[in-house]
């Protein structure tokens, strides 16, 4: 068993409310790793990985983030602003990048690094887990890992 393996079992077995855990290379729309509690098509799993390379790097990201940034849209496309870049926290290290989809019974939890900015980490989580600290435990394992 490898180590990144190894380190993603370990995460999933401490994420309680988490169903599945995968972990996706959104340029090849491919998943790596999975694990999950009863059944879980691959089928979905490859959407979510869709989905992660949409709202990351397709053109979701390149509206949205000049939004979330503050800067109007008219002004990030006459400038040619790298939308799909994290932004810098407090102390200048750029943070990791979430996307949280709810449903009505889960919610799927996304989450890429700057490191490795491919490689998205795939959660699907009962609706009333603690998202933010499930992301939080989520990107400490994927930053160990790059």
């Amino acid at each position: 068993m490898s180590i990144i393996t190894e380190r993603l079992e370990t995460l999933f077995r401490e994420l309680d409310d988490c169903r599945a855990l995968a972990l996706a290379d959104i340029s090849t729309r491919t998943v790596l790793w999975k694990s999950a509690r009863g059944r879980q098509p691959q089928e979905r799993l490859d959407a979510l990985c869709r989905a992660a390379q949409e709202l990351f790097c397709g053109r979701t990201a390149r509206v949205a983030a000049p939004v979330l940034a503050g800067t109007p849209p008219e002004d990030a496309q006459r400038t040619g602003d790298a939308s799909h870049q994290a932004a810098p926290s407090p102390a200048g290290h750029p943070q990791p990048q979430r996307a949280v989809l709810t449903g009505t019974s889960e919610q799927c939890l996304l989450l890429r690094t700057p490191d490795t900015p491919q490689e998205v980490l795939i959660a699907i989580c009962d609706i009333a887990a603690d998202s933010e600290q499930l992301l939080a435990r989520m990107a400490r394992t994927l930053e160990a890992l790059s």
